[in-house]
């Protein structure tokens, strides 16, 4: 939210500012009569994010009040017992309609498919071109043949790389993904498509429904094979995309996103930055498995038992606010 419209906010609400400028608005916690050690912020200790978007978030060093200006305004209004809709419906935030205007892409059934040229393994050069095979020999990995079948993993006996298919999430083949099957082999993975930016795609998104309100990202392909396997669904593999996977496809179906990265330092990074990132528009779930673990060595009860304490990303943290 802009600063004018920010403060704008605190007149209709009757919140005292102390500072402003481009990055955040210093106020007087409003909470303090109900919060606050005496009633009264003195120093103050609140603060007001400025945005480019519709979406702000306060937080509060004293009381540790924090979230979205919608909550902050059903908040006041509870513990004022005062009528705030008229102000709810003028300061209403979309976050996700704002996420996509911000990065000007539309929903799946009203994307334009150009991207989404369908790729065949008869168009790659013979030099490259995959001899496949079904997988039978990394079935000891403990994924199902069901599984397996339905994304149609195969191994590809010519370069000795087991092949994911990538589809879009219109369900068409756009290129593919080869993994080396012995550590000798050099890269660890292969594009066979060189026409198109795999990042722009997650692993199984093309079975992705709108029925459950949430997403599930892991990292690799196995560790999507893994969770389906273990009966969960939405579940997508970034490959190597980093934070800005293509997950704006998703937006208007989605509430949630869990997180579920091997427990390492290079895992909880991207936790971090991808919360600092999407947190604002997605409640951002994190699921930290056992440690030296990821989704493919774990069991089904460590997966559940992950899911069931999983932690939700803070709103607003010291590492993301300026302080004045």
């Amino acid at each position: 939210m802009e600063r004018s419209k920010l403060l704008e906010l605190c007149k209709d609400l009757d919140i005292k500012v102390r500072k402003a400028n481009d990055i955040n608005l210093r106020v007087h916690c409003p909470f303090a009569p109900w919060r606050h050690e005496g009633g009264v912020d003195k120093i103050p200790d609140m603060y007001l994010k400025v945005e480019d978007s519709d979406v702000s978030v306060y937080h509060c060093f004293a009381c540790h009040s924090k979230g979205t200006v919608d909550r902050l305004i059903s908040e006041l209004a509870a513990l004022r017992q005062k009528d705030y809709r008229d102000l709810y419906k003028k300061y209403k935030e979309e976050p996700k309609v704002e996420l996509l205007k911000k990065y000007n892409l539309k929903t799946p059934e009203k994307q334009e498919d150009k991207k989404s040229k369908c790729f065949s393994i008869r168009d790659l050069p013979v030099s490259i071109r995959p001899q496949l095979i079904e997988l039978h020999e990394w079935l000891d990995r403990g994924i199902s043949r069901k599984t397996i079948e339905k994304y149609k993993v195969r191994y590809d006996i010519k370069n000795d790389r087991i092949f994911f298919p990538q589809y879009s999430i219109e369900g068409k083949l756009v290129g593919a993904i080869g993994r080396a099957g012995f550590e000798s082999i050099v890269p660890k993975y292969y594009h066979y498509n060189k026409d198109i930016s795999l990042k722009d795609y997650l692993y199984g998104e093309n079975f992705f429904t709108k029925k459950i309100n949430h997403i599930i990202l892991v990292e690799g392909q196995f560790d999507v094979l893994r969770m389906v396997d273990y009966g969960y669904r939405n579940v997508f593999g970034i490959s190597g995309a980093g934070v800005n996977v293509p997950i704006i496809k998703f937006a208007e179906y989605i509430d949630k996103i869990y997180l579920v990265f091997d427990n390492d330092k290079a895992g909880r990074m991207y936790v971090k930055d991808f919360g600092r990132k999407f947190s604002k528009y997605f409640k951002i779930c994190i699921v930290e498995l056992p440690e030296g673990k990821d989704p493919c060595d774990c069991t089904k009860e460590e997966i559940d038992e992950a899911f069931k304490n999983h932690k939700i990303y803070g709103l607003f943290s010291l590492d993301n606010i300026d302080i004045l």
